[in-house]
């Protein structure tokens, strides 16, 4: 997510185990906007809290907005490239402050998960222009 170069304003990522097809229907609000729609799942028992990974990313994702509870696929998400941009520099640097604080006796350090969509979502709530974009 963060590492890729971007030279439109907005974009999805994908992997080889995706055919793009020539035509693809992305997801928008019928309004006047035609905002893109964020798919997600809500973040509860049914959906993520019996998956250990689910919860891993939904928890990482609250260091930005404790309050998010949405999941989103990376493969799903429409990223804008501006916020996808502040939002990289601010989750490394929160990645980092996070390494700083484990202890040094600790043997095998897990790295944070992410950056992920989840987490690009979360900082979009926490800086009030989710809404405003999605």
């Amino acid at each position: 997510l963060c590492t890729a170069p971007i030279e439109t304003e907005w974009f999805m990522m994908i992997n080889s185990y995706h055919v793009l097809a020539p035509h693809v229907e992305l997801l928008f609000t019928e309004d006047e906007k035609r905002k893109p729609v964020i798919p997600f799942v809500p973040a509860d028992d049914l959906h993520c809290t019996t998956r250990h990974r689910c919860q891993k990313i939904h928890k990482a994702s609250q260091i930005f907005a404790p309050e998010n509870n949405m999941l989103v696929q990376d493969f799903d998400m429409l990223f804008r490239t501006e916020e996808r941009d502040t939002f990289c520099l601010e989750w490394i640097q929160r990645s980092a402050d996070q390494a700083e604080l484990l202890p040094t006796t600790q043997i095998s350090q897990e790295k944070p998960l992410g950056p992920t969509a989840t987490s690009f979502v979360s900082y979009l709530l926490k800086k009030g222009i989710a809404n405003n974009l999605y």
